[in-house]
């Protein structure tokens, strides 16, 4: 189910396990398990941890293209990838994305 995948997910996030991540997230709609935000920020917390901010925006892309509500952590995290990986321009970039939508940009938005 949703919620022992994304236990799952998580525990690849804080690893920085980033393939084995996107593994599980493949059996999950293969298998038609739902994903929602906890999944795609423990998807993309794991791409932060291994620096790999392209593959955080593709998942970012993702959630929104399926309609799955970004949050500030989903936005964190991805402003972080970015950071890890010098591309502060589109770190701000998501930033300007978080003011514009309904999302309150936080101290915590700020230090990622």
């Amino acid at each position: 189910d949703t919620m022992t995948c994304n236990t799952t997910l998580s525990a690849c996030g804080k690893f920085g396990a980033w393939a084995a991540a996107l593994q599980i997230l493949s059996q999950m709609i293969g298998s038609r398990v739902q994903a929602d935000t906890i999944t795609c920020n423990a998807m993309i917390t794991a791409c932060e941890k291994r620096g790999e901010w392209i593959k955080a925006f593709e998942i970012l892309g993702w959630l929104t293209g399926s309609g799955i509500e970004a949050d500030h952590i989903t936005y964190n995290a991805a402003i972080s990838a970015c950071e890890s990986r010098g591309e502060w321009a589109r770190g701000l970039g998501l930033l300007a994305g978080m003011s514009r939508s309904s999302l309150q940009v936080e101290g915590m938005t700020y230090n990622a």
